[in-house]
């Protein structure tokens, strides 16, 4: 049970830090960069995969959770994205999956990452670990881990990987959904943490690349809001003579 808790703490921790770090960036550079046509439309054209991967792993876990489906929109250069939907409050089952509909943007594009990119590379953490220590260890070393990954992969492999890293961070609205199904949500997925360390040999490894993609996330997040906001200071009125 120790290296179970030790998992969820793996999984959890980098999604509450990149949440963290992502959305201080949104609330710093947030309003000028969507105000401001080349920064938005920047930001529109970096997420033309990640969007759509964002919102597609939200529409199949809602489908999966038994949700009704009231809207979606994948992709759109004026307005957010989306997907909006229902459920029945009285099912535990449809409340639960609120937490889990809330972070499946970012367990999937785990998922795409490690098969496109990671299979080559070794991440594996061991478990019985204080996960203090490994955070803190990880948080030393990712200018060196990022580079080795650079490194180690093709050119697109790392594009995609950086793409898919800024726009897999959940929402606030995911990420208060997660919240309110959090009681229900965190024994059934400490569960799921137990029976895959007990069934997966190199679960060590599948947690190394969550935290890792935790790692990746946060640092593109505050590269790419600066880059953005950056952007803000070139003058539009110029644009249109």
């Amino acid at each position: 049970m120790g290296h179970a808790l030790h998992s969820l703490c793996f999984i959890v921790f980098p999604l509450v830090f990149v949440f963290t770090i992502f959305n201080l960036g949104h609330i710093l550079f947030g309003k000028a960069v969507f105000n401001h046509p080349i920064a938005r439309h920047t930001y529109s054209l970096f997420g033309l995969i990640g969007t759509p991967i964002h919102e597609l792993s939200h529409l199949v876990m809602a489908l999966l959770f038994g949700h009704k489906i009231t809207g979606v929109k994948l992709f759109s250069w004026r307005t957010k994205a989306y997907v909006s939907h229902s459920y029945n409050a009285s099912s535990s089952f449809q409340v639960m999956g609120n937490f889990f509909i809330a972070i499946a943007p970012f367990m999937t594009s785990i998922a795409l990452v490690q098969y496109l990119a990671f299979r080559s590379l070794n991440f594996t953490i061991d478990l019985s670990v204080d996960p203090f220590i490994v955070f803190g260890n990880a948080l030393t070393l990712a200018p060196e881990l990022l580079l080795m990954f650079a490194k180690s992969t093709e050119w697109w492999q790392f594009a995609l990987a950086i793409m898919l890293s800024f726009y897999c961070v959940p929402s606030n609205t995911d990420f208060s959904n997660a919240l309110r199904s959090a009681l229900l949500s965190l024994p059934v997925f400490l569960i799921m943490a137990f029976v895959a360390t007990m069934v997966f040999v190199d679960m060590g490894q599948i947690v190394g690349t969550i935290l890792f993609m935790g790692l990746l996330s946060s640092i593109t997040s505050v590269i790419w809001w600066f880059l953005l906001f950056g952007l803000t200071f070139i003058p539009t009125r110029s644009l249109n003579h």
